[in-house]
């Protein structure tokens, strides 16, 4: 049976983080999982439920983004069942226990998203009004939601990278409506204070975040104009750290020792301090890295299911030649 774990800072006291989980060879069944993301060259992706086609993308040129086209549906993902209102009640904004709840029914979900390897289910910020934009998920600012505008273009548009990557987060199905009834419950939750936390999957082919539950609970909260809370799914490796070769440390230990003859200043010992730091990194580093599959058909077959789904409205480079 898989263990899920807490993750903590290390500090004294110690500070909650995220769970992680490690799926062994034989936990899961062998294959592709219903739910994942598929590729081909060049830089092309397409996110499907079994043989449905969810999202399909495409890196632009020079990694300066990305180009995306989502599949018009209002049907349910039901990647993990519902959350009732009593266990909203009973778990209510205690992020740990549904970062826990969440990796268990992930792990035991009949439409199973989660495959081999190690994942972490980690808390994200809070997620602000759908047409704001993000400067950088790491400094805390809110992030846009894209594809649930009203307007024609909802179901396309463009992510542009700058150096935090977009900081986006794309949904996977239309907009549900207001007057249904599980929006409605969930409205009721979000005047309680306990509406449940969205989960977002980090996609990192895209550079960005997709909702994988909690359409409707994002709907409520924009109508009860609130900022729900999130967590974020990724699966995660395990890379050696990087290491300065013994030839540049020595120079660069010279060059600092120089800054400091000239300075000694409180700034000057800041950065002299960074820099030492940056060359005795931790053993190990943790990075995300999101697992695809080949696309059946290949470049071919993703460009006539674009070509289809497009129409005469199409997003960037999305077609481009290939």
């Amino acid at each position: 049976m898989t263990s899920i774990v807490d993750i903590t800072d290390g500090g004294q006291p110690a500070r909650w983080r995220g769970v992680s989980f490690r799926v062994a060879a034989g936990e899961v069944p062998r294959g592709a999982p219903a739910c994942r993301v598929e590729c081909a060259q060049p830089g092309l992706f397409r996110i499907c439920l079994r043989a449905r086609s969810l999202l399909l993308a495409r890196n632009r040129r020079y990694l300066r983004g990305v180009d995306w086209l989502r599949a018009v549906s209002e049907d349910p993902l039901e990647l993990i069942p519902p959350q009732p209102h009593a266990i909203a009640r009973e778990l209510g904004s205690d992020l740990r226990a549904w970062a826990r709840r969440y990796a268990e029914q992930l792990l035991e979900a009949p439409a199973r998203l989660i495959h081999e390897g190690d994942w972490r289910i980690e808390p994200g910020v809070a997620l602000a009004d759908a047409r704001a934009r993000s400067r950088s998920w790491e400094e805390g600012a809110p992030v846009s939601i894209l594809g649930l505008a009203d307007e024609r273009s909802g179901d396309r548009g463009s992510l542009l990278w700058d150096l935090n990557g977009s900081s986006d987060t794309l949904v996977l199905r239309a907009p549900p409506p207001i007057d249904s009834p599980r929006v409605k419950a969930a409205r009721k939750l979000a005047r309680e204070g306990i509406l449940p936390p969205l989960l977002l999957w980090f996609v990192s082919g895209l550079d960005a975040f997709v909702l994988l539950d909690g359409h409707e609970r994002l709907r409520a909260a924009q109508l009860e104009e609130i900022a729900p809370t999130a967590l974020i799914l990724s699966s995660v490796r395990t890379l050696p750290a990087w290491i300065t070769e013994a030839s540049s440390r020595e120079k660069i230990l010279a060059s600092l020792e120089k800054n400091l003859r000239r300075s000694s200043s409180p700034a000057t010992l800041d950065s002299v301090n960074a820099r030492l730091r940056a060359l005795h990194p931790e053993p190990e580093r943790v990075s995300s890295r999101t697992r695809a599959w080949p696309i059946p058909g290949g470049a071919e077959a993703w460009l006539a299911q674009a070509r289809a789904l497009c129409g005469d409205d199409v997003p960037g480079e999305l077609l481009a030649p290939i």
